[in-house]
């Protein structure tokens, strides 16, 4: 089941302090890209070694896990490998549209496309919001956060597989 887990961060544990509150809020959001990454990895290898979760998949999805099934275990890690190197140059091309806060996106001569990406917590009794930022603005550009992420936060990561995928 796709379940992110519960980040160990409190709200009042966050600097009060704006800019280093924003760095904390970019780091959440961090931790959960970390697990999502985590997750497509874990849930692929599963998949690879598995014959019950691919059982659960529809032919056409289980197809290339049933031929990475079929290969060695040496060709398998190169597969997963190169499913990780992909998995990172998507989400630091996302990354890369999220950062624009100019006029690379453009939309015909006249406009341009710019995306915004808002971390807001919220009470869980009141359903309430009670901190918002905009976290893909003054953090620099994100793309680049990303090789930290994973060498700071992925650690800290844990299962993420809690039930088969």
């Amino acid at each position: 089941m796709y379940r992110p887990p519960n980040i160990p961060t409190k709200l009042d544990e966050l600097p009060s302090d704006p800019n280093e509150r924003h760095s904390a809020l970019v780091d959440v959001f961090g931790l959960y890209m970390m697990w999502t990454r985590a997750f497509v990895l874990d849930r692929a290898k599963l998949r690879g070694a598995s014959d019950d979760a691919r059982e659960h998949l529809g032919s056409i999805f289980r197809a290339v896990y049933e031929q990475a099934a079929a290969l060695d275990p040496q060709q398998q890690e190169v597969c997963l490998q190169f499913a990780q190197r992909c998995v990172d140059d998507f989400a630091q091309g996302m990354l890369v549209l999220l950062a624009n806060g100019g006029d690379d996106l453009r939309l015909g001569d006249a406009h341009s496309v710019r995306l915004r990406l808002d971390l807001e917590i919220y009470d869980i009794d009141t359903d309430m919001m009670v901190v918002s930022d905009t976290i893909n603005r003054g953090s620099g550009d994100l793309a680049e956060q990303w090789g930290r992420w994973i060498n700071r936060l992925a650690k800290q990561i844990g299962p993420t597989l809690n039930e088969e995928a």
